[in-house]
């Protein structure tokens, strides 16, 4: 859903990668909350993210595919 994401962030934003539509990522493994910021700068919010799966998002190959197949539709916001 979309949102307004964490105003100060400890752990800071993840952007090491290139997307054509994702401009970053940022997990908070206290609420298992996961942002996502796109490239308009739009900030959406995933509640209930398992940590496994922030590990496995970071060492995807293709961000937007991994958000397509493994992330869109099923965390609540």
């Amino acid at each position: 859903m979309e949102g307004t994401g964490p105003d100060s962030d400890d752990f800071g934003w993840y952007r090491d990668f290139t997307s054509s539509w994702i401009a970053a990522f940022h997990y908070d493994s206290f609420s298992l909350t996961l942002w996502m910021e796109t490239l308009t700068g739009k900030q959406y919010a995933f509640n209930g993210f398992p940590k496994g799966k922030w590990q496995a998002l970071k060492a995807a190959q293709s961000k937007g595919k991994f958000f397509d197949q493994h992330i869109k539709g099923r965390y609540g916001s």
